[in-house]
């Protein structure tokens, strides 16, 4: 047997140390480039097309908010508003001190000549300006959820101020019918694109006339269409979603009346959840409301679940015959089923708060979805979930998800748990 030369190992030790350096270097340059691209493990996409960050929440005139500290929020514009509006040539935000209420004009994005206003996600104090986007507009096409940020806003109660935002998977399943809307009722032809942030334009191939017609109806800017005429599924697996309804994620209701007065009340998904009242505890006559906080309670055998108020406003009247009789609310939740008359100072910012048509259907839908996922991590046997079978109107479900403590279940599925 020929010898072994006698430099061999000390070779192969050399090309070892090599590739284990390679790797190390490897591993550096991912961890450095990887995770500081935009397409990060907190980011995703709708339709190949709009970035949906987590942790923010979003309001129906896609704007955002995220917290930076406790009463302190940072709002924003999303990047749907980028792309709609196009490269913005001016922002124009309001100064230091000036309140902004959510659902009311808050900025204005200016293309051209043209100024596009956009509302406030939040209810609060201006405490700071991002003056750096007022000297750079691009900023926003670029990076509109980091560097893009507009305001800090100091909010009173920042619970109260997301339970009428849109959060995780219901953010998503809005996002996706805002992309649907844009597609076929509007009839644009969108790419299937995995592009980054940007400013396209598409308002202006939709209509290039009336472009700012269409950005401000989809930005909630402009006086709302009459609901009654957009098409939209009048229910959810066995849930009833009647138009022109408009709904609260704590599943409450309202309806105009009249110019500024609202007929509120509890949705069908509530009523399914609770089971049969056994009593209602409603505000007074003049009680002032605010909107996403508690406003009446229903007593289900010993235990009592708050609810939230669908709009603000003072309270003008009381469906007494409710009170005598709650088992109206199981057999007809949307007719003599209502429970208060309010008198709105803003029917339209109260409006652009919650959820219709189209969109309270795919927020519905996603509300059915988490529900079978969280029945799945149950010991609930037989569970009848909904669209399964005709629902009677008050199953009491919450008693199948969580026998022993059903109304902090109802309570956190209605947002009124504390």
């Amino acid at each position: 047997m020929d010898a072994m030369p006698p430099d061999l190992f000390a070779t192969k030790g050399i090309e070892y140390v090599l590739v284990l350096g390679y790797l190390v270097l490897l591993v550096v340059v991912w961890r450095l480039f990887g995770e500081a691209t935009p397409a990060t493990a907190r980011e995703r996409r709708v339709g190949g097309w709009f970035v949906l960050p987590d942790k923010y929440c979003f309001h129906q005139g896609h704007s955002w908010a995220i917290p930076e500290d406790e009463n302190v929020v940072k709002v924003g514009m999303d990047d749907f508003a980028h792309r709609l509006l196009g490269r913005p040539d001016a922002v124009e935000l309001p100064s230091m001190g000036t309140r902004l209420f959510q659902g009311e004009p808050g900025w204005a994005i200016r293309v051209g000549s043209t100024a596009v206003e956009m509302l406030s996600p939040v209810e609060g104090e201006v405490v700071g300006v991002n003056y750096a986007v007022v000297d750079s507009p691009g900023i926003l096409c670029s990076d509109p959820y980091e560097r893009g940020w507009l305001l800090k806003v100091q909010v009173p109660d920042r619970r109260r101020n997301e339970k009428n935002l849109l959060c995780g998977t219901l953010a998503r399943a809005w996002l996706e019918e805002q992309l649907r809307a844009v597609r076929v009722e509007l009839g644009l032809v969108l790419p299937e694109l995995g592009a980054e942030a940007g400013c396209d334009g598409l308002a202006r191939a939709v209509a290039p006339n009336d472009w700012q017609v269409v950005a401000g109806t989809l930005l909630l800017s402009r006086e709302p269409p009459d609901p009654t005429i957009r098409p939209s599924r009048r229910t959810v697996g066995s849930f009833k979603l009647p138009e022109p309804y408009c709904y609260h994620q704590g599943h409450t209701w309202a309806i105009p009346e009249r110019e500024n007065v609202v007929r509120v009340g509890m949705d069908q998904f509530a009523g399914w959840l609770l089971g049969p009242a056994s009593g209602l505890e409603l505000p007074e006559v003049g009680r002032y409301l605010s909107q996403g906080e508690k406003a009446w309670s229903i007593q289900v055998d010993s235990k009592s679940v708050a609810m939230l108020s669908p709009v603000e406003g003072e309270v003008m009247a009381i469906n007494r015959l409710v009170v005598e009789s709650p088992k109206i609310l199981c057999s007809d939740p949307y007719g003599r089923g209502w429970l208060l008359k309010v008198r709105v100072p803003d029917r339209t910012r109260n409006q652009n708060n919650l959820l219709c048509g189209d969109v309270a259907r795919a927020w519905m839908e996603q509300n059915v979805r988490d529900l079978r996922a969280r029945a799945v991590t149950t010991s609930a046997s037989g569970l009848v979930l909904p669209g399964d079978s005709p629902s009677t109107g008050c199953e009491g479900i919450a008693r199948s998800l969580a026998p022993e403590d059903w109304d902090e279940l109802a309570g956190e599925l209605l947002l009124s748990r504390d």
